[in-house]
């Protein structure tokens, strides 16, 4: 799928061709990103204390700082680049290793919570369509950060429109019932 999408829609890529760019595209720049991220912070910056992230920023009252801007500044010169690092990256920025260690924690718990939630009654046609939808989330996660991959990525949304269309069809499906007689004393 991968490598027709790259074949119809990029024109021009190196010598290495359409899985080359692939490649590339999944692995080099997600590892650049890495090294850019860990290089610029804490050594060049201070950790940012939740002000790279939207929402965090948002309740704290402060300017919302995207850590890509400050990385893009400092090692290529630019505000308009940005390419995201894992999620591991994101919270390191964000809050160094109390973050790494939080933010691990919520991802498992919210992976965990998605198979209990769905594999109660085994595998059914709706618990296989929400663990492939996720696992696409899973994938987003690798390489970027866990809000991104839990609503955008399907991490989160997946699992909630399931449940959603789940209880819609039950309410739905339920017999009519003929309203309660009154009784006349």
């Amino acid at each position: 799928v991968f490598y027709v999408a790259i074949r119809l829609t990029i024109t021009s890529y190196d010598n290495f061709g359409a899985l080359g760019f692939l490649y590339y595209s999944v692995f080099e720049v997600p590892s650049e990103s890495l090294l850019e991220s860990f290089g610029a912070f804490p050594f060049r910056f201070p950790h940012t204390m939740g002000t790279n992230i939207r929402g965090l920023s948002a309740l704290m009252g402060t300017d919302f700082i995207p850590s890509y801007s400050v990385i893009s500044r400092l090692w290529h010169g630019s505000d308009g680049l940005s390419s995201n690092a894992l999620f591991i990256a994101d919270t390191w920025i964000a809050f160094s290793y109390v973050g790494v260690l939080m933010f691990s924690i919520l991802a498992g718990v919210l992976c965990r919570a998605i198979d209990a939630l769905f594999l109660i009654e085994g595998k059914t046609i709706v618990s296989v369509s929400v663990l492939a939808a996720t696992s696409f989330g899973i994938f987003t996660l690798l390489v970027s950060a866990l809000n991104t991959a839990a609503i955008s990525g399907g991490l989160l949304l997946a699992p909630l429109a399931a449940g959603l269309l789940v209880k819609a069809v039950r309410i739905f499906n339920r017999p009519h019932q003929p309203p309660a007689a009154v009784s006349g004393h």
